[in-house]
């Protein structure tokens, strides 16, 4: 009887529910991070400047010393032209409006390219067997009757211009000098007039003169 009283006692009693059981999800733990390290920063290498070279001077060689140049003649019995400072210069010749005629307008006298002009009518000339061009050329064959008659009056070989220690020289050929049967050459400077009475003479041209041919032709010179 006991233990139906028990079992009654057992039956009756009620029953707690159990709490369900409680299932925590448990995360993994998150990897601790590894401490950063700090990244090498790349260097920009600076560009090498070229170092100047230093230029080891030559050593100076001595310049020989040229002989002082001698004092030239034309002839024995011609003028010695005395030795002077030698200026580099131009010339140029032209003719005296009404005094004759030239082929060209004037002519320049340019002593790096020659140092001798010959003077004559026409642009040769051919005497006694010898022949030469002329640099300054009296036109024989001018429009004007009258220039031509004036220019009919110089020789083909008159006179020559030369060029020689910084220095103009006008000289006379045979055929430009009285004395030998030719037609007069003269310079005419302030007023006064010198005739060249040797083919062995030089007279010396300063600018300003005016060269006389045949007594008709008149040339001005000038020395620039």
């Amino acid at each position: 009887m006991f233990e139906k009283l028990k079992k009654l006692l057992n039956t009756s009693a009620p029953t707690q529910p159990k709490a369900p059981e409680q299932f925590v999800q448990t995360r993994p733990a998150s990897p601790t991070p590894e401490p950063e390290t700090a990244k090498p920063r790349a260097v920009t290498p600076e560009p090498e400047t070229a170092k100047p070279r230093a230029v080891t001077p030559e050593p100076e060689t001595a310049k020989p010393q040229s002989a002082p140049p001698t004092p030239r003649t034309v002839s024995p019995s011609g003028p010695v032209i005395p030795r002077s400072r030698i200026q580099v210069c131009t010339g140029s010749v032209s003719c005296l409006p009404g005094k004759g005629a030239l082929a060209a307008g004037s002519y320049c006298l340019d002593i790096t390219q020659q140092t001798e002009w010959h003077i004559g009518r026409g642009a040769s000339s051919r005497r006694a067997g010898v022949y030469r061009d002329n640099d300054i050329v009296v036109d024989d064959l001018a429009a004007d009757p009258e220039m031509r008659r004036l220019n009919a009056l110089v020789s083909s070989s008159q006179a020559d211009i030369l060029y020689q220690e910084g220095r103009f020289w006008l000289r006379a050929t045979r055929y430009g000098c009285r004395l030998t049967g030719g037609a007069p050459t003269k310079v005419l400077r302030k007023g006064k007039k010198s005739e060249l009475t040797s083919t062995d003479e030089l007279f010396e041209l300063r600018n300003g003169d005016l060269i006389e041919l045949g007594r008709s032709v008149v040339l001005t010179f000038n020395c620039l």
